[in-house]
């Protein structure tokens, strides 16, 4: 059997407050995780923790996961890089990786990512999403309007808004004159790029610029969850093949 389980934050105090867990002390919150696991996952179980794992020290989650029945797999959350450093910590998995997509031989399948995808690979072709790190936040509602939508409602709303987007907000013109009158308006991410991937290299580096302001103590977890996007969109000019797009929140 294969499970999934996101976010378990051991020895994080303040997540008890954030996501409202009823535990009196981290203590018991981790007890508590160690002993509902145990009772569902066997020794050749499959275990993928879609990410932020632990605060306290390597040895002392290396000790936890000792602890924990099954075959451990790890897709990288926000928190874990310090983590990941340990060596006695990555043989605790059988791999880790920051993004996994597996197939269940049927036609479907999961992608599998710490950070949520509005517009993951297969989308429309029955395979799901599997993710963390929203919380109890504003974010997950929006994520979950974003990627749980049934795919014929998706498409509809997408149609929807490229309609208006696409809309010119220059004159027209048939060409783009030094960047200046692309068929679309630029977004919010305030500039044009080369390539679909050179959008998604900027998203990346935006996110794990605040990640790094939260897990050094810079800023609050709200302050992280305000600023920090959580996916994005993009889509490129029809005249010269710029891209450019916009952050989610």
């Amino acid at each position: 059997m294969t499970y999934f389980i996101s976010d378990l934050h051991l020895g994080h105090r303040n997540i008890l407050r954030f996501d409202c867990r009823p535990f009196s002390t981290i203590e018991e919150h981790d007890e508590y995780i160690i002993n509902q696991w145990n009772d569902v996952v066997g020794a050749d179980d499959d275990v993928w923790i879609l990410g932020d794992i632990s605060w306290y020290s390597a040895l002392k989650t290396v000790n936890i996961l000792k602890r924990l029945n099954g075959k451990k797999h790890l897709c990288i959350g926000n928190h874990d890089h310090k983590l990941i450093k340990s060596a006695d910590f990555q043989q605790q998995f059988v791999e880790i990786v920051d993004y996994k997509e597996i197939s269940f031989g049927d036609g479907t399948g999961v992608v599998l990512c710490h950070y949520p995808i509005p517009c993951y690979n297969k989308h429309f072709y029955n395979w799901y999403h599997l993710y963390g790190h929203v919380h109890a936040t504003k974010q997950q509602t929006t994520t979950q309007k974003q990627t749980t939508t049934k795919p014929s409602t998706t498409k509809a709303a997408t149609t929807k808004k490229e309609t208006t987007t696409k809309k010119p907000t220059t004159t027209k013109a048939e060409t783009c004159t030094n960047n200046g009158n692309h068929s679309q308006a630029c977004g919010n991410m305030g500039r044009w790029f080369n390539s679909k991937s050179d959008v998604k290299a900027y998203v990346d580096k935006e996110m794990k610029y605040w990640a790094d302001l939260e897990e050094s103590g810079q800023i609050t977890r709200e302050e992280y969850y305000k600023k920090c996007p959580s996916g994005y969109e993009c889509w490129s000019c029809a005249y010269c093949g710029k891209w450019t797009g916009n952050f989610k929140y």
